[in-house]
């Protein structure tokens, strides 16, 4: 059996994934591999657009011959689960880490 790398995000179960695949294709892609390919400034933009939305889409408008080997290196990057890859389009997903709990009370 395989087991997972303890910092990646656990694998969203079926029905999730489906719901993923649903929602990911309202979406546009929101960046965009092209000439330079992906430089860690590349994977650190992918990186604060999974904070800020858990689903993002990219496409590859260069790089096409090697999105099949570049798709699973950026989850693996950015700590997110690819979960599709259709022609010249990814998507990601990452949960969001849960609201740290405040140490005082709100007055």
């Amino acid at each position: 059996m395989n087991a997972a790398a303890p910092d990646s995000p656990p694998s969203p179960a079926p029905p999730r994934l489906r719901d993923l695949k649903a929602a990911a294709q309202l979406l546009k892609p929101l960046l965009l591999v092209g000439r330079a390919g992906v430089t860690p400034a590349f994977i650190a933009a992918l990186d604060e657009a999974l904070r800020a939305r858990e689903l993002v889409k990219i496409r590859f408008s260069e790089h096409k011959t090697e999105k099949k080997t570049l798709a699973p290196a950026l989850a693996e990057a950015t700590h997110s689960r690819l979960v599709m890859q259709v022609g010249h389009v990814a998507v990601f997903y990452r949960p969001r880490p849960p609201a740290p709990a405040s140490a005082a009370p709100p007055a």
